[in-house]
């Protein structure tokens, strides 16, 4: 794959891609965080990784350096369809969506809830009978009731990124990840709030992908770095 002068992303490929597996649990002070902090720091991941699912969860731990006008932390898919979350404008008004292939737009917006600097754990659950559910620290925060396509159907094999949009009008994320994990299935809240500060092994159950930055390396030009304790992300 060629790779723009613009975004100079190095691959980022676990071991057996999807499924890494954490080889015990990392003492507070071993834990990495991944930074994305300059206008060409990116994480591509495979474009395979939603591929033939048809509900999800997505979880990460993210930190906002700053309100970067619809920066995404994550995304999945092209500018055409895709599943996202974003900060609204430059403010902290936080944003779930996911966009069709005939342009409807389905987003729950939740009105300055974010601090800078502070750590929160996001879930965003896409499920296709009942539309999307976002959860902040294991709370629901917002949802939609719209019914919507399976998400191989909105975002799979396409690109899946970290701190990139699909979109140039809009700003690069700034801040930092951790502990993103990609679930088959649309996770309940109970199921959410058991599991958001444990560390996982990479065998669970419906555990279809997992990046946790544990290994000190220069991801895609963002650098892996700090020293952040997990439990003391909440």
């Amino acid at each position: 794959m060629s790779l723009s002068v613009r975004h100079r992303f190095y691959w980022f490929l676990l071991s057996i891609c999807l499924l890494p597996v954490v080889t015990g649990k990392a003492q507070p002070n071993a834990n990495r965080v991944l930074a994305l902090l300059h206008p060409d720091d990116g994480v591509e991941l495979p474009t395979e990784t939603l591929s033939g699912l048809q509900a999800c969860t997505i979880e990460s731990w993210v930190q906002w350096k700053d309100f970067v006008p619809f920066a995404q932390p994550w995304r999945f898919g092209g500018a055409n369809s895709s599943i996202g979350i974003n900060t609204y404008q430059g403010n902290p008004t936080l944003q779930f969506f996911a966009y069709e292939t005939d342009g409807t737009l389905h987003v729950t917006k939740v009105p300055s809830i974010l601090e800078l600097h502070r750590w929160y754990h996001l879930a965003a659950v896409i499920d296709p009978g009942e539309g999307l559910r976002l959860y902040l620290n294991g709370m629901l925060v917002g949802q939609t009731k719209q019914p919507l396509h399976p998400v191989d159907q909105l975002a799979a094999h396409q690109p899946a990124m970290l701190g990139v949009s699909p979109w140039e009008s809009n700003g690069h994320f700034k801040g930092f990840l951790d502990e993103v994990r990609i679930w088959d299935h649309a996770r309940s809240q109970s199921q959410i709030r058991e599991n958001m500060r444990a560390k996982v092994t990479g065998t669970e159950l419906g555990l279809r992908g997992l990046w946790n930055f544990d290994v000190p390396t220069h991801v895609r030009n963002a650098e892996v770095q700090g020293s952040y304790a997990f439990l003391g992300k909440a």
